[in-house]
């Protein structure tokens, strides 16, 4: 499944990579026969914990990125090299 990431005015991704992860979560298949329902209930909340910290590193190395690149755009555009230091 390909999602699309759009951004807030601030530059920020929204939350439409987030929400599709959830909704994947959510038809994940029943609970098996004889399983302990209180055990997958846990380790539910723990892969979703961990799904949104992996999430919110994702959104943070996008902004890095983000910077590095409009860095380089900078150095690839300019004439000169006082350009560059100011």
């Amino acid at each position: 499944m390909t999602q699309s990431v759009s951004h807030t005015t601030s530059g920020a991704p929204s939350h439409r990579i987030e929400d599709a992860a959830v909704g994947l979560l959510d038809e994940l298949a029943p609970v098996a026969e004889g399983a302990d329902e209180d055990n997958l209930r846990t380790e539910n909340r723990i892969l979703r914990e961990q799904l949104s910290y992996v999430l919110a590193q994702a959104a943070y190395n996008h902004q890095v990125m983000c910077k590095h690149q409009a860095f380089d755009l900078e150095i690839v555009g300019a004439s000169s090299f006082p350009q560059l230091i100011t």
